[in-house]
């Protein structure tokens, strides 16, 4: 009979492949409708250990930090913003944006395409409802998950025929 440990391991073992088979690690740029400057677009650095996925976003006033898990294409992810200038940005009242900072508000569901090129998914916001007076926060609770796609932003080398072996040619 098999024990809990060894199915324990069974299963990162099996995640540790499945993170090379289906890497996420790298730079994502996220895909918006209507043109956006190149200097507007949402970039987000993932770094992938195994099962185990986190990244960063630097904003203007602050930044995000992602944490979650990736098992084989699919990426479960949680979002926590830092920044009190950012939070504000975002509508909060500075009281409340202190309140805030560190806390959980998005998560997402993604899954990598095929192609590796893109994350195709869905985005849970948290609504933060809070009092007139700023004095405090009545509850952050999830809102309707919106879709949401990331595309490969950093270059990706591809063997081309024409160049010798063994050298890399860069797409973008």
């Amino acid at each position: 009979m098999f024990s809990l440990g060894i199915i324990i391991l069974a299963f990162l073992a099996l995640g540790t492949v499945l993170s090379l088979i289906y890497p996420v690690g790298g730079t994502w740029e996220r895909v918006s409708q209507g043109t956006q400057s190149i200097w507007d677009r949402e970039r987000v650095v993932l770094k992938q250990f195994g099962l185990l996925i986190i990244g960063k976003q630097v904003l203007s006033g602050g930044y995000q930090k992602f944490f979650g898990i990736a098992f084989g294409p699919s990426i479960w992810l949680r979002r926590r913003d830092y920044g009190i200038q950012a939070l504000k940005q975002e509508g909060f009242p500075e009281p409340i944006a202190k309140l805030l900072q560190g806390r959980v508000l998005l998560h997402l569901t993604l899954k990598l395409t095929s192609d590796r090129l893109f994350l195709k998914g869905y985005a849970t916001p948290m609504k933060v409802e809070f009092y007139e007076d700023h004095s405090g926060i009545k509850s952050i609770h999830p809102v309707e998950p919106t879709p949401r796609t990331y595309r490969r932003a950093e270059l990706t080398p591809v063997m081309q025929p024409s160049l010798s072996v063994g050298k890399p040619a860069y797409d973008v």
